[in-house]
């Protein structure tokens, strides 16, 4: 089976992707010196859009861009059409094609191809490589994810188990029920950790996914340095990934990081020993045209036309200052010791998922928040989100939101996160959130939440 016929018996429901935001691509891009498009004004190609809902939440919130996705998939299209039209959306197209040989496109500012690397034949990756090299304006950014060694070396058994199992099935459901069983027997009859972790992991994922990601003809890991050889032989060079501190090795304690910049002062070197040492299963990489300049050196002064944002949601007092924690990881915090810190980080607290401007801020802060940011603890921003922390008195949220409430479905914020708000009395009110009126009273502590989500605008 194809990977066209694949998709139409068994549809992948799409996602949102937060790092495929034209502001992630043009954020990292800018610290190495390259002159990307405004996120507010760009053109962005998704090859393999599935449904369309990656694209149709970024056009969401980005009103004067241009969208267009490829997918080869016929029945993905209908279904990204049908998304686009309750949306209210003319911002975006979407088309049935293949990557090999697509239809006339232009030229992008931002190529995002997501999931879709290593399930694809090594002459249909060489294609995308190709696409994106002739496509990119001569700043553009393409982001390619995809499967890593060393860290799916655990899993190709596993799948190796399942296709085994199932070779002799046609029928995709039948298919995806018995590589669960498969597995669920292994680990009831070897008592492995691998097998009994897989069988754990297996439960919580959808059978669409099963199919497609671990079922597939094709699936094939690759180390970071042999990716980076072959886009570099389809005339690309490599700027980074997408998460910022990912490409950093600022979270490993001094004497490791001493030993990695003893081994090479080559930066792909460098994070391929990374991979090794996390056992890294997936990269998102940035990619940019070959003939384009880079600087790996950062340039503190590109930070002055930026923003800053910090998802501070618990806070501990301590004998020496005031801890600042991430919502979700009791690890992960800042501490301010000083005033001026605290004051800073309360000001970022209160008016998140809303940024700050960095321009105009003390020298000290600038240096506390890269800081936090090359960790990946905030967000440094080139674009400014429609997002308001405190609703007005006739508060929105978008057409897109709306109408995924009245559906039941995840909410996509202006950040591109889906969010899950399961209250049916808090669907109900987003339904009516369209700017025009004003929510009868006892309804302020649902906005509130609604605005720390990210789905009020302004």
């Amino acid at each position: 089976m194809g990977a066209a016929e694949s998709y139409r018996a068994v549809p992948y429901e799409g996602g949102v992707y937060p790092q495929t935001h034209p502001d992630v691509l043009a954020t990292v891009s800018t610290l190495v010196g390259l002159r990307p498009a405004h996120p507010a004004r760009c053109r962005v190609l998704e090859l393999g859009c599935a449904d369309g809902a990656n694209l149709v939440g970024m056009a969401a919130y980005l009103p004067d861009c241009e969208f267009v996705g490829l997918d080869a998939a016929e029945n993905h299209i209908v279904a990204g059409e049908a998304l686009r039209r309750a949306a209210g959306l003319d911002n975006v197209r979407l088309l049935v094609g293949d990557i090999a040989s697509p239809p006339p496109l232009g030229t992008f500012d931002y190529i995002v191809a997501h999931g879709i690397y290593s399930w694809i034949p090594a002459e249909i990756r060489r294609a995308m490589l190709g696409l994106c090299r002739d496509h990119l304006a001569p700043h553009g950014v393409a982001y390619i994810s995809y499967n890593t060694l060393p860290g799916w070396h655990q899993a190709l058994p596993i799948r190796d188990l399942m296709r085994y199992h199932t070779r002799n099935i046609t029928d995709p459901a039948e298919v995806v029920a018995q590589g669960r069983a498969i597995v669920d027997f292994a680990a009831e009859a070897s008592g492995k950790l691998l097998h009994t972790s897989s069988s754990a992991y297996l439960a919580t994922l959808a059978d669409d996914y099963v199919f497609h990601d671990l079922l597939e003809e094709v699936n094939e890991p690759v180390f970071l340095h042999d990716f980076i050889a072959q886009a570099e032989a389809g005339g690309l060079q490599y700027i980074g990934d997408a998460e910022l501190s990912r490409s950093l090795d600022l979270n490993f304690p001094e004497p490791t990081r001493a030993v990695l910049h003893q081994l090479s002062s080559d930066p792909v070197v460098i994070e391929q020993y990374m991979d090794f040492l996390t056992n890294r299963t997936l990269r998102r990489t940035l990619l940019c045209r070959a003939d384009t300049p880079l600087r790996r050196e950062l340039d503190v002064s590109v930070l002055q036309g930026m923003q800053v944002a910090l998802p501070l949601t618990e806070v501990k007092e301590l004998v020496d200052g005031t801890a600042y924690r991430r919502p979700g990881n009791p690890e992960d915090m800042v501490i301010a010791t000083e005033p001026w810190q605290r004051d800073l980080l309360e000001r970022l607290r209160k008016r998140w998922p809303a940024a700050l401007p960095i321009r105009g801020m003390a020298p000290e802060a600038v240096e506390l928040l890269l800081a936090c940011a090359l960790r990946g603890f905030a967000d440094l921003r080139t674009w400014s989100a429609p997002v308001v922390r405190q609703p007005s008195a006739q508060p929105a949220v978008v057409p897109l939101v709306r109408a995924q409430a009245q559906a039941g479905q995840p909410l996509t914020s202006a950040l591109l996160q889906g969010v899950h708000v399961s209250a049916a009395a808090d669907r109900a009110l987003i339904a009516t959130l369209d700017g025009s009126v004003s929510p009868p009273p006892g309804h302020e502590a649902a906005l509130d939440r609604l605005g720390r989500l990210g789905l009020l605008v302004g």
